[in-house]
C-alpha cells in the first residue's frame, strides 16, 4: 500500500478543532489501523497544514472515517473504541460509535466500510495522520452536494458549498488541478450537476483568483 506523504512546513500540521480530550487519540489510533479521515476534520487538517484560511471549522464532534471492508487492522480500532466506552451500532456498510457522558453524546465516530479493494489509493498522509486525498474529498463532497435541495436543506447546502470552496483552495495550492480534471472527466454528470459544478468553479474564481 503506497500512501502519498506531504511534509510542507506549517505550525498547524495535523490540527483540527478539538471538542473532547479523546479526539486526537481516536484520530491517531485510526491512522495506525489504516483508516483515514473524511469530512470536515479532513478538510480542516488540509487547510491548516497548508496555512490557508478556511471558511469554517468542523461543525460538531463527529469524526468520519473510511477503510477497506476487510482491513485486518479494523478490529484493533473497533476494540480501542469499545474499550473507551463507545457504544456500537452496525448497519452493514457503516459502523456508528457513540460516546456518552452524563447521558449526552460527546463524540460520534462513523466508519464507512468500503468494499473497493483500491480504497487505499485515496489516502494521503499528513504528518502521520491518514486523510482522504483532496481530489477524492472533492468528489465525495460534491456527490452529496448535487443531491441537496437548496430550499429544503439550506444549512447543509451552504455548509457543503463552503467546504467545496476550501477543498478547491487545497487542490490549487498542491497543484493538483490536473488530477481533479482527470477525475471529473470520469463522472457521468447530469445537466443539473454540471450546472452546479460550473457555478461553484465560477464562485471560486471570483473569490480567490
Amino acid at each position: 500500500m503506497k500512501i502519498k506523504t506531504f511534509s510542507i512546513a506549517s505550525d498547524k500540521v495535523g490540527s483540527f478543532s478539538i471538542y473532547h480530550k479523546i479526539d486526537k487519540k481516536v484520530v491517531s489510533e485510526a491512522s495506525k489501523c489504516d483508516l483515514y479521515l473524511i469530512g470536515g476534520a479532513a478538510i480542516e487538517i488540509w487547510i491548516n497544514h497548508l496555512n490557508l484560511r478556511g471558511n469554517r471549522n468542523r461543525s460538531n464532534n463527529d469524526l468520519d472515517f473510511i477503510t477497506y471492508k476487510y482491513n485486518p487492522k479494523y478490529k484493533r480500532f473497533k476494540n480501542y473504541l469499545l474499550d473507551n466506552k463507545f457504544q456500537l451500532e452496525e448497519s452493514g456498510f457503516i459502523d456508528f460509535y457513540d460516546l456518552k457522558e452524563d447521558g449526552k453524546t460527546v463524540v460520534e465516530v462513523d466508519v464507512l466500510l468500503d468494499a473497493d479493494r483500491n480504497t487505499f489509493r485515496k489516502i494521503s498522509k499528513v504528518k502521520g495522520i491518514n486523510v482522504m486525498s483532496p481530489v477524492f474529498l472533492f468528489s465525495s463532497k460534491f456527490n452529496r452536494f448535487v443531491t441537496l435541495d437548496k430550499l429544503n436543506h439550506k444549512e447543509k447546502f451552504t455548509r457543503d458549498n463552503l467546504d467545496l470552496l476550501d477543498i478547491l483552495k487545497v487542490i490549487n495550492k498542491l497543484n493538483m488541478v490536473d488530477e481533479l480534471e482527470n477525475e471529473l472527466v470520469t463522472w457521468n454528470f447530469s445537466k443539473s450537476a454540471e450546472r452546479k459544478l460550473n457555478l461553484l468553479i465560477a464562485s471560486y474564481n471570483k473569490l480567490y483568483s
